[in-house]
């Protein structure tokens, strides 16, 4: 005959409270799981917006360098005026609200970028400083 553990031998209702409690941790180790999984994808979408975002911003400023240098912008005379360029690129639009640098011993411009992806919009701010190789 079979050993048997004293617990087994008798029908006195110990192991479903033993079974239940494993069913509950292994639920609670699923339902974590789940729930990690679930931050990371969202996690992974913002890193992917937040890539967007800056690969908008140095294209468009990249572009802007490159109007500069090839005169398609107009010099601003006056540090108070404003001008406006937009660029629209595959992943959103760029919107660059330049002015010329006040204060500085070199000629500048502060640029204020706004981005819009996806219906949502951020400002950045930039400063333009020009150099002997060019503007940076």
């Amino acid at each position: 005959m079979k050993n048997t553990l004293f617990f087994t031998r008798e029908q006195k209702g110990f192991i479903l409270p033993f079974v239940l409690f494993a069913v509950v941790i292994i639920m609670l180790v699923i339902t974590s799981s789940i729930h990690i999984y679930q931050n990371n994808i969202r996690l992974t979408n913002h890193h992917i917006q937040q890539l967007k975002i800056e690969s908008l911003f140095q294209s468009s400023l990249s572009l802007f360098k490159q109007h500069l240098e090839n005169g398609d912008i107009p010099p601003i005379q006056s540090p108070y005026k404003e001008l406006t360029k937009l660029y629209t690129l595959p992943d959103g639009n760029v919107n660059i609200i330049y002015q010329m640098a006040k204060g500085t011993d070199r000629p500048a411009y502060h640029l204020k970028c706004r981005i819009v992806i996806d219906g949502l919009s951020y400002s950045f701010n930039h400063y333009l400083y020009l150099h002997e190789s060019g503007w940076e």
